[in-house]
């Protein structure tokens, strides 16, 4: 799932914007994915679902 939303990030920024911030959408996204699923596999509750205060 991570791979197909970068992949799809990709393609959308590379047909609008170019290669370049193509690349760059397409890092950044995967960045935070991997940011909210780290957060995500913390705890049983979903991050959506717990408190971060």
């Amino acid at each position: 799932m991570i791979g197909v939303l970068t992949l799809f990030i990709f393609s959308f920024g590379n047909r609008l914007y170019g290669i370049e911030v193509a690349r760059t959408m397409a890092f950044v996204t995967l960045g935070l994915i991997e940011m909210i699923h780290s957060f995500n596999i913390r705890s049983e509750e979903s991050i959506f679902k717990v408190r971060f205060i």
